[in-house]
């Protein structure tokens, strides 16, 4: 199972998507992996993320911080995604998350893992990093304030979707709309912060947390944009909302 979180992930709180995480995998037995690559404050990152697993029962916590293609095809690393239960990428820069681990032996343990039914979640940087075709944006460099927005190759993992991230944030509709425009064989997944998409077997999507999770379809279509709220469903074979319990 995949999930996509819009950044600012609750760890302090009520750490709701978290206890999702756990649940869907083997709750307090999970062996759980946080793979911080994609940020440029691993220690810190670390620490928080054990801190608040610890405070929710859980023991077993490994930590990964691969910085290149040769640590992420360590053996080692490689044994670690193959025991863990639940698979978390923080956040930071998907750029530099992608040319750490895309293509490694560390990503395809982790795809076969997934497949065999692990948690596979990543948040802002690491949401953005699923997509086949990844959304990056940075500073211009005439205008530090203007942001230069392009496509990267991404993981795969959520290959049919372009995913922006800090949804709530001025000006990202426009740019992931602008994306699926140009490229209309994606679906554009615009998550807020604290706000998760969770991807399920049969193609739907549902949200979780306090904001929004936007899909944006065809632009040309009627259905192009649906917010769905904590609970929803978007079924992406009917290309609309569904309300109500997974069946």
């Amino acid at each position: 199972m995949l999930v996509a979180i819009g950044g600012k992930l609750d760890l302090e709180g009520e750490r709701e998507i978290l206890k999702r995480l756990l649940a869907e995998a083997r709750g307090v037995q999970s062996n759980v992996l946080v793979v911080t690559s994609a940020t440029g404050y691993p220690d810190e990152t670390r620490q928080d993320h054990e801190d608040a697993f610890a405070r929710l029962g859980i023991p077993n916590v490994t930590t990964l911080h691969l910085r290149t293609p040769q640590e992420a095809d360590d053996p080692q690393a490689v044994a670690a995604a193959a025991r863990a239960d639940l698979i978390l990428f923080t956040g930071g820069d998907q750029l530099r998350l992608v040319r750490a681990l895309g293509g490694t032996d560390f990503m395809s343990m982790l795809a076969k893992r997934e497949q065999a039914g692990a948690i596979v979640a990543g948040t802002s940087a690491g949401a953005a990093a699923m997509a086949q075709t990844m959304i990056y944006g940075e500073s211009a460099d005439d205008d530090p304030e203007r942001e230069i927005v392009s496509l990267k190759d991404g993981f795969g993992l959520a290959a049919g979707y372009i995913i922006d991230t800090h949804f709530d944030r001025r000006g990202r509709y426009g740019r992931l709309f602008d994306q699926v425009a140009a490229h209309p064989d994606k679906v554009g997944l615009g998550l807020d912060e604290n706000t998760a998409a969770i991807f399920h077997g049969d193609g739907s999507i549902e949200a979780l947390g306090p904001g929004h999770v936007t899909i944006i379809d065809d632009p040309e279509s009627a259905t192009a944009r649906v917010e769905l709220s904590s609970g929803q469903f978007y079924d992406s074979l009917l290309h609309g909302l569904r309300t109500g319990p997974q069946p």
